[in-house]
């Protein structure tokens, strides 16, 4: 007789595939990775058309969680696809309350997600001009700051 016992572990176990937002749990409350997730939780990404609030969520984890040269292109990738089109370099809006994240990321983290958020703040900035009005308004947006 197979008698049924619970688990030890206070969670279930996921595959690799179910680990998306919750990774954020494996970091330190206290820490800065912890600290951007919860920035990034506290925007209403819902309110921009072309953002998906756990798509935001998902980029920024993979992004302050990048720990290998391996890390670094998916960190990019995903952070930029849920701000941009990679393709045709259209900014969408939602990049515009993203950019002080990637900002702090840059200014608060080490390693890999402090080398990364530069990158995609150059790509964010540079990309953002005439092309599209959308675009256009977006790059004043985030070049506002910068300006004298």
């Amino acid at each position: 007789m197979i008698t049924w016992r619970p688990s030890p572990h206070p969670e279930p176990r996921r595959s690799a595939s179910d680990a998306k937002v919750d990774d954020v749990n494996a970091v330190d409350p206290g820490s800065v990775a912890q600290q951007i997730q919860q920035a990034v939780r506290k925007i209403d990404w819902a309110r921009y058309d072309s953002a998906e609030p756990t798509e935001v969520e998902y980029a920024f984890n993979r992004l302050v969680q990048a720990r290998t040269e391996a890390d670094a292109p998916a960190a990019y990738d995903a952070v930029l696809n849920v701000l941009a089109h990679n393709h045709s370099g259209w900014v969408w809006a939602c990049a515009v309350p993203a950019a002080p994240i990637l900002a702090r990321v840059v200014a608060d983290c080490t390693g890999i997600p402090r080398r990364v958020a530069p990158e995609i703040l150059v790509d964010l900035v540079s990309w953002s001009t005439a092309g599209s009005a959308d675009s256009d308004e977006v790059g004043q947006a985030l070049r506002a700051p910068l300006a004298p």
